[in-house]
């Protein structure tokens, strides 16, 4: 586990934290899912990596939460007092499980954001290097995607025939067959249609 923010610890010893989720209370929290309030830090197992540090930033009491998505574990956030012992209690303890519930929710968002976007990518690559001429449209016939194959057949770019009705680019009775096909087709199967321009 790397600290993706940490504040009160010295840029030195900040960019050396890479702490085993095995070790310690690390281990009750991140792996068990189960929030924690370390009440005095003497008497509780932590990890190999703190006991390295000087004795001013080893922590004296700790409430530390998962970040939690469906029973996943994305993360921990927690609250150290270098100063005293039993600084925390269930108050601090609810407050900071309600942070780590919005946090885990934003950043399992982000975590979708960037695996639809790199799909889209990954989709555009294969589309747009096709020799095949692609195009995806709504239930009614209007363009929503073609590739670039499309405007080396029509000489339309591709930004252009967005919008446009599919009915616009073929004979009749092609528009006809590419209408049959997709209103037959599952909503989320592909259909392969041959047409005449």
């Amino acid at each position: 586990l790397e600290p993706a923010a940490s504040v009160g610890y010295p840029k030195e010893l900040r960019d050396t934290l890479v702490f085993d989720p095995e070790e310690g209370w690390l281990r009750t929290v991140f792996r068990g899912g189960t929030s924690l309030i370390i009440e005095d830090s003497d008497s509780y197992p932590l990890p190999k990596l703190i006991s390295k540090f000087p004795p001013n930033y080893r922590f004296k009491s700790c409430v530390a939460a998962p970040l939690m998505v469906d029973n996943e574990v994305l993360g921990i956030i927690s609250l150290e007092s270098f100063t005293k012992s039993r600084a925390f209690g269930n108050e601090q303890l609810q407050l900071l499980e309600a942070i780590a519930h919005q946090a885990a929710l934003a950043l399992k968002k982000e975590q979708m954001h960037s695996e639809m976007k790199e799909s889209e990518s990954r989709y555009r690559t294969i589309t747009e290097s096709s020799s095949d001429l692609i195009v995806v449209s709504d239930d009614r016939g209007v363009i929503e995607f073609c590739n670039d194959r499309f405007y080396q057949t029509f000489g339309v770019k591709p930004a252009f025939a967005t919008g446009k009705f599919i009915s616009d680019f073929f004979e009749p009775a092609s528009t006809e067959a590419i209408a049959a096909t997709a209103r037959y087709a599952a909503p989320d199967k592909q259909a392969r249609v041959t047409a005449r321009m």
